[in-house]
């Protein structure tokens, strides 16, 4: 068992009546395939669509979705002050990516305050709930 489950479960056990349950690793890759055939999927639908504004502002969200998940690597390894899994590819890959592409988007669109509300906000459903439901689907 990776050094970190211990202290993390242990952690949130301490926020929650009982321990989570957490899945194994097997479970964990079945939830991966789940979430890069649906971003793929979703990228494939957004090259098609006629209005490319609102196709940029929701691939840009997937992005941000990606850039939150790395700064939750990033907190959760501070928290139990050990190595979890992905906080190389969040720092060196997701992050930079993300910070570049939202550049990009933000000097390409120049949007407005209300869409950049928008993006931040169907990323946190993109990161929160959707993304419990792949792990809960993986569970399975």
């Amino acid at each position: 068992m990776p050094v970190f489950l211990p202290k993390w479960q242990a952690l949130l056990a301490h926020f929650f009546l009982r321990p989570p349950t957490l899945i194994s690793a097997e479970q964990f890759s079945h939830a991966i395939y789940i979430i890069i055939i649906l971003t793929w999927l979703a990228l494939v639908m957004l090259s098609r669509w006629k209005n490319q504004r609102k196709a940029d502002l929701f691939a840009c969200a997937i992005q941000v979705a990606i850039g939150l998940n790395a700064i939750l690597h990033v907190g959760q390894s501070l928290i139990v002050r050990a190595y979890v899994p992905g906080l190389l590819t969040a720092i060196f890959i997701n992050l930079p990516w993300t910070i570049r592409l939202y550049r990009e988007w933000k000097n390409t669109w120049q949007p407005t305050q209300k869409m950049q509300i928008q993006l931040l906000l169907t990323a946190l459903l993109l990161h929160g709930p959707v993304l419990w439901a792949v792990l809960q689907m993986a569970k399975r």
